[in-house]
């Protein structure tokens, strides 16, 4: 109740007791002595799932922006937790990918790809390992959703709400808060939808600024694809329905393939977009940046949301004048700058959207 509440309020209601009386009869809420307890939940519509309407007609910019903001509000106010030792928690996930790939079998992935890609991720492990330590002592490391995919996030009264986080297991929720969102945007490019994903990441990258996270970003997506994949494989395993057991198998090998382009590197661009106010140079920044880089596309730095961002201002609202004098633009931009530095120091593509109206 207390880590759903955090983004589904309205779903999640309380506890109820399953109770026994003197008599040995069971009830749910009764009065005798609780045996059990369940989660008490509005029921929402389940064709609503966002995995579900992204498979259907694809994801709107009004469901995606609002979602982006309720990721960064889960993980700025979530619990610190700067003892975990989340290397450790990633290199248990590694050995498990391969112990349930193997269980999985040669009829799904082969013997000779699941070597090739634990191996890929025992490498990037070893040259990301002093990062994840270092986003430890920066507490990016907290309590987290931890199963944070389209098919745990609804449609709610025209609001996306995610729900179902995982209260069972610390070493699954208590994680970097860009493995918590890799997941949604691996899920994303995994449908194919890098539109999506790109609109999603760059949102939740405004609310954070978070860019010292973009150089473990991909190896974090190709975890969660693999997870997926194994998942999928044994569910595939357990389906006594022929049809559906490859079907599920099917998905399986997609999940696996897309963990292995998750890992593959792209030349690093920046690109300008630069002059008068009102001429579409966010319009076309964001139309270019999914296909830009590395999924899920370039980091686009908007002198106009940098400026919103520094003064206080909501991405949608208008700033007072005061802050388009010369003094507060020289501030923007070298924020924009500097974003854009840290960006590419984490091997990511960046497009600046700007009027860039003076050389310097």
């Amino acid at each position: 109740i207390m880590l759903n509440r955090r983004t589904a309020p309205d779903l999640y209601i309380g506890t109820v007791a399953v109770t026994m009386d003197p008599g040995n009869r069971v009830a749910i809420g009764g009065n005798g002595t609780p045996l059990d307890w369940l989660v008490e939940m509005k029921r929402f519509d389940p064709r609503k799932t966002l995995d579900m309407l992204a498979a259907e007609n694809g994801l709107e910019d009004g469901l995606l922006l609002p979602l982006a903001d309720q990721c960064a509000k889960m993980h700025s106010s979530a619990r610190i937790l700067d003892q975990i030792d989340f290397p450790a928690t990633i290199a248990g996930i590694i050995s498990g990918n391969r112990a349930e790939l193997l269980a999985a079998g040669e009829a799904v992935f082969g013997i000779n790809q699941i070597d090739e890609l634990i191996s890929r991720h025992e490498h990037a492990f070893r040259e990301l390992k002093s990062a994840m330590e270092h986003r430890t002592m920066q507490h990016h490391v907290r309590e987290c959703h931890g199963d944070l995919h389209l098919g745990n996030i609804c449609l709610f009264e025209g609001r996306p709400l995610i729900f179902d986080a995982i209260e069972f297991n610390e070493a699954f929720n208590a994680i970097d808060t860009f493995y918590d969102i890799g997941f949604l945007l691996m899920d994303l490019v995994a449908q194919k939808d890098r539109r999506a994903a790109s609109i999603l990441f760059n949102r939740y990258l405004f609310r954070n600024s978070d860019y010292d996270a973009l150089r473990v970003l991909p190896f974090y997506q190709s975890l969660r694809a693999t997870i997926r994949a194994h998942v999928l494989a044994k569910s595939a395993s357990q389906s006594t329905d022929r049809a559906r057991q490859e079907a599920l198998a099917d998905r399986a090998r997609h999940y696996f393939d897309t963990a292995n382009t998750l890992l593959e590197k792209a030349p690093v661009r920046i690109i300008a977009i630069g002059g008068y106010s009102g001429t579409g140079k966010s319009t076309l920044a964001n139309r270019v940046a999914p296909w830009v880089g590395a999924s899920p596309g370039a980091v686009v730095l908007s002198s106009d949301l940098i400026r919103k961002r520094l003064f206080s201002g909501e991405p949608e609202t208008r700033l007072d004048p005061q802050f388009y004098r010369p003094e507060a633009s020289d501030r923007v931009y070298r924020e924009l700058l500097d974003c854009a530095r840290r960006t590419l120091s984490g091997q990511v593509s960046v497009i600046l959207d700007a009027t860039f109206m003076h050389a310097e």
